[in-house]
């Protein structure tokens, strides 16, 4: 039995047995395998920064849309209407000019000399 149990571990370390050159290639294997993976990983971020600043700038350009509309918005509402209750009563032709404002009235040489020229 002590010469079944010599044989039997004689055998066993040859069988575990790696040469040199095989594990330097498994290694190289692995690490191919790895700079792969470091490879697609880094393309994924890469593209995930892209996208990212591409979100970012139309988040920025969408904020200062809305608070731009936001700023118009309260401007509008400050403001009176342009047209009140009185004043849509009333013709735009048939307004009584302000008093204290003296429009000249429009006299022929001023009126020709507005058409630039031309004769009909």
């Amino acid at each position: 039995m002590s010469l079944a149990r010599v044989q039997g571990s004689s055998h066993l370390p040859q069988q575990l047995k790696f040469t040199t050159s095989d594990s330097c290639d498994r290694i190289k294997d692995e690490f191919q395998l790895l700079q792969a993976q470091y490879h697609s990983l880094k393309l994924e971020c890469d593209k995930l920064a892209s996208e990212k600043s591409e979100m970012q700038r139309h988040y920025v350009m969408y904020y200062e849309m809305s608070y731009g509309l936001n700023i118009e918005m309260h401007k509008q509402v400050r403001r009176p209407p342009f047209h009140t209750p009185d004043r849509w009563a009333q013709p735009l032709g048939h307004q009584p000019p302000h008093p204290g404002l003296d429009l000249p009235s429009p006299s022929p040489c001023s009126l020709s000399g507005l058409s630039g020229g031309l004769s009909p």
